[in-house]
């Protein structure tokens, strides 16, 4: 007889000592309950709560005056118990909504997540012309503004955070060191 709830991690199985001393092969040795509780029994317990994540006991089950069988408890550690919807999410794993893993959103840019800055518009700015052809798709074929033009109208656009990731060469321009 065996018992197991997965969902609590805990079960018990009841074994004869006759076939508990064939699978380990002690039919010859250890003739006394006592001396295979103490000899075997108790230093697999032992060795199971020690090395495993499994805490086990055991009790003797008497039919009249004679030990009979073996009925061994089990149940997981309280730390490796896993309570339902505790999930814990692996910071390197692409997420499939956003396409980023959780570090990387924690080391994003303070302009993904604010928007940018009057000084780093400004900084883009002074390579307008390369941001503005990075970005070409953004303008409409038959748009005949100027570069100045088309850079100022894009300035609501660059404060935004949800509009600001969607243009290209912003990280790029703002690392970009002025040479002078």
């Amino acid at each position: 007889m065996q018992y197991l709830n997965k969902a609590t991690g805990k079960g018990w199985t009841q074994i004869d000592f006759y076939d508990l001393r064939y699978m380990l092969m002690l039919l010859d040795k250890y003739p006394a309950t006592k001396d295979l509780r103490v000899n075997v029994i108790d230093v697999a317990i032992k060795e199971i709560n020690e090395k495993s994540p499994i805490k086990a006991e055991y009790e003797l089950i008497k039919k009249g005056r004679k030990y009979t069988a073996v009925k061994f408890t089990f149940e997981l550690k309280e730390k490796d118990k896993k309570k339902k919807g505790d999930t814990e999410r692996d910071p390197n794993t692409i997420d499939w909504v956003n396409g980023a893993t959780d570090n990387e959103l924690k080391k994003a840019p303070s302009w993904q997540t604010k928007g940018l800055s009057d000084a780093q518009i400004r900084k883009i700015g002074v390579n307008k012309q390369e941001f503005i052809d990075a970005n070409s798709g953004k303008i409409s074929p038959n748009d005949h503004r100027s570069y100045d033009e088309i850079f100022e109208s894009w300035k609501p656009q660059l404060k935004d955070p949800k509009q600001a990731v969607t243009f290209n060469k912003v990280q790029e321009l703002l690392d970009r060191k002025r040479t002078s």
